[in-house]
């Protein structure tokens, strides 16, 4: 199933660190391109189709790559509201998608993928389309 579009109804987790959270404030600068990254990275939730979103949450952390630290933050974005919004709110209406890219260790992986250079102006739409935000380590 890998390469798939992520249906609309579903949501994605942004790995926000700590130095881009200021009290319960993120800033754009964790949705900006990390080094070495060509398109945003994300964890798709519904990965974990038959458990509840405590449990997929956990299952993210568990099977995360990178080292989590107190301060850092999971930010829940809705699929389907986000394409839209960034299509109607950004200045040339760029189209972006959210595709399965997982991998053993990291089973709910996933990319948004988009014209590279949808991603310089993306990262205050993306802020304004979090739902809910978590902390990495409980």
């Amino acid at each position: 199933m890998n390469g798939d579009s992520i249906p609309d109804s579903d949501h994605v987790l942004r790995h926000v660190k700590g130095r881009f959270v200021q009290e319960e404030d993120i800033d754009g600068g964790g949705f900006r391109l990390r080094e070495g990254e060509r398109e945003l990275s994300f964890n798709w939730m519904e990965y974990y189709r038959n458990r509840t979103p405590d449990e997929q949450l956990e299952l993210i952390r568990k099977t995360f790559p990178l080292k989590l630290n107190k301060k850092d933050r999971f930010a829940k974005l809705n699929v389907g509201s986000t394409k839209s919004r960034v299509s109607s709110e950004h200045p040339e209406k760029k189209v972006i998608d959210f595709i399965e890219d997982g991998y053993q260790e990291v089973p709910s992986h996933c990319l948004m993928t988009g014209d590279p250079d949808v991603y310089e102006m993306l990262a205050d739409i993306l802020l304004e389309c979090i739902l809910e935000k978590f902390p990495a380590i409980p």
